[in-house]
């Protein structure tokens, strides 16, 4: 796929994105940054020599005395890759910030289904920045619950 058809991609589906509050082109890198309703920020980069549209998310810092819970946290959810369309998480560098990130093939691409994509990449890191803003810490109150379901279902 050619650098004109993906930016005539990303300007058809800036068209139908829910929640798409600004998208602003990079002036010398094929990269997008796209800010959402819920002020977060998709980076869609266009990789040509892969052939795909490369999408990561910033998510923050996590409390200092959760940050080995957080990456722990990251690093289960990069074990299931066959279940999240291939997303990840990463440091962006050293003691740097985490960041959510997801390779779109060129081949799966149109404006409707970039749209969703964009739509729900964006929707997961919003939710992952809670979470690596909470220290990845288990509410209480949910752990509670969860646990009296089990006991609800372990035989006597």
């Amino acid at each position: 796929m050619a650098l004109e058809e993906i930016e005539e991609l990303m300007s058809a589906t800036a068209q139908i994105v829910p929640g798409l509050k600004e998208i602003r082109r990079d002036a010398v890198m094929p990269r997008w940054a796209i800010a959402f309703d819920d002020d977060v920020v998709v980076v869609a980069e266009w990789l040509a020599g892969r052939g795909v549209l490369a999408l990561s998310a910033d998510l923050g810092f996590p409390p200092e005395d959760h940050i080995a819970t957080v990456q722990e946290t990251l690093l289960v959810y990069n074990s299931l890759r066959h279940r999240t369309a291939g997303a990840s998480m990463a440091l962006a560098e050293p003691a740097g910030e985490l960041v959510h990130l997801m390779d779109l093939d060129h081949r799966d691409l149109s404006p409707a289904k970039l749209s969703q994509a964009l739509k729900d990449f964006a929707r997961q890191s919003a939710a992952w920045r809670k979470v690596v803003a909470d220290g990845a810490r288990i509410d209480a109150a949910l752990l509670e619950a969860a646990s009296r379901a089990l006991d609800a279902v372990r035989p006597i």
